[in-house]
């Protein structure tokens, strides 16, 4: 076959082609078919993103639960605990939230809430040292004022002087004079609180120094105690660092619950 005869082969060809694709245009089908891949061509993109998105969603979630269950939720466990200790002047330990912030997953933590965290910890060191030295003096007046009293020495006895009130023999609830000097609590109010919470039926109890006392004689020793105490600027000073510690656990535990709260 010559050259000639191929290239009027091809020129037919290329003819026809065009001829059709003439024809299927003035009939409309081109578009047709245009329209159809194209619609075809956006539906798998759309799709292809969305699965895309759906998969970064599962991911995150994940991730999400991962970080709730190792950091977030320990986290708020401890700061609760702490925030416990602080409030009812109880004892508080920090291990466990250091070993939390040496967690592998820790490092994940946004940076503000990690120095927010370390601040946090710093703080209650610090109110722990000045709780302590409150304590001590505290303690120290509470003996003198017993042993002036009752002619016993209590030594470091903080439970020497304690309200228990029960129903028949079991206690149903207790409270020291230390925690009524630290909690403002007056023992009058404990009573009336805690008979609005049992019923009427309840008795009293007051010990001090190991001797059966009266709950007048419970009353007059927490006047006499807080009367000396408000004299002195550290127990001032520890009530303005435990309410200010207090708002502070408060706040950072509203911030963490947004990283447990995950529905």
């Amino acid at each position: 076959m010559s050259k000639d005869e191929v290239i009027g082969i091809l020129g037919t060809f290329l003819s026809g082609i065009l001829a059709l694709i003439g024809f299927l245009w003035s009939i409309g089908a081109l578009q047709l078919i245009f329209s159809f891949l194209a619609g075809s061509f956006s539906t798998y993109v759309v799709q292809h993103r969305l699965q895309i998105e759906s998969e970064k969603r599962k991911i995150r979630r994940e991730n999400a639960i991962l970080m709730r269950d190792n950091i977030y939720g320990p986290i708020f466990k401890e700061i609760s605990k702490i925030l416990e200790g602080v409030e009812l002047v109880q004892n508080w330990y920090l291990e466990n939230l250091k070993g939390i912030m040496a967690h592998y997953l820790f490092f994940t933590v946004k940076q503000n809430l990690k120095t927010k965290l370390s601040e946090l910890l710093d703080r209650v060191e610090k109110y722990g040292k000045i709780r302590w030295t409150t304590e001590l003096m505290v303690q120290d007046i509470m003996r003198k004022e017993i042993e002036k009293s009752y002619q016993v020495d209590i030594g470091s006895d903080m439970y020497a002087a304690i309200l228990r009130l029960l129903i028949g023999k079991p206690m149903v609830s207790a409270i020291t004079l230390k925690e009524t000097l630290f909690r403002d609590i007056a023992p009058k109010d404990f009573m009336r609180t805690e008979t609005e919470k049992w019923g009427e039926g309840i008795s009293v109890e007051v010990t001090i120094g190991g001797r059966q006392k009266s709950l007048s004689d419970f009353e007059s020793l927490h006047e006499h105690v807080l009367h000396e105490i408000e004299k002195e600027s550290l127990y001032i000073e520890e009530k303005k660092q435990r309410i200010r510690l207090i708002n502070e656990l408060e706040k950072f535990l509203d911030q963490i619950k947004a990283f447990i709260n995950l529905e």
